[in-house]
């Protein structure tokens, strides 16, 4: 994180300051039975900080900067990412560099959460990633908007 801080010249200042906020972060879980012991967390941006948005945007950013495809063929706003391809080839190639560059990085791409649209419906081919079938879909919502097939 503090990498990514850096990278979008971020001055060394702030990056102190920034990382005083998560030394030392413990936490506990609570459950109707009760709370548990505090637990060290050594990963992942504090829950419910206002911060903490703009801190996974820019470690999203830095990590994947490289991969990142001009506008629209890649989108990123937060932790959603729409990515288009020509084919589906190249589109099963694209979400497969994602999810391996993710997972290097100790982040995960929500296979669960993935699906795909196509402008072809007569389209019989299913896309994959790591030997998994992604859901087809004629209509996904991004950042409010919904993007259809209006193929005829």
């Amino acid at each position: 994180m503090w990498y990514s801080l850096r990278i979008h010249g971020f001055p060394e200042e702030l990056v102190i300051w920034i990382k005083l906020l998560y030394d030392g972060t413990r936490s506990q879980v609570r459950t109707p039975n009760g709370t548990s012991q505090d637990f060290r967390v050594n990963v992942g941006v504090h829950q419910d900080s206002a911060l903490s948005p703009l801190l996974f945007i820019l470690v999203m950013d830095a990590i994947t900067k490289d991969i990142q495809k001009n506008v629209p063929w890649t989108l990123l706003y937060a932790d959603d990412v729409m990515l288009a391809a020509k084919t589906k080839a190249e589109l099963e190639q694209q979400v497969q560099t994602w999810q391996d560059r993710l997972a290097y990085f100790g982040l995960r791409l929500n296979v669960k959460k993935t699906e795909y649209l196509t402008t072809d419906k007569n389209e019989q081919d299913t896309v994959c990633v790591s030997g998994e079938e992604l859901p087809r879909t004629n209509a996904f919502k991004y950042l409010g908007s919904f993007i259809r097939n209006d193929a005829p």
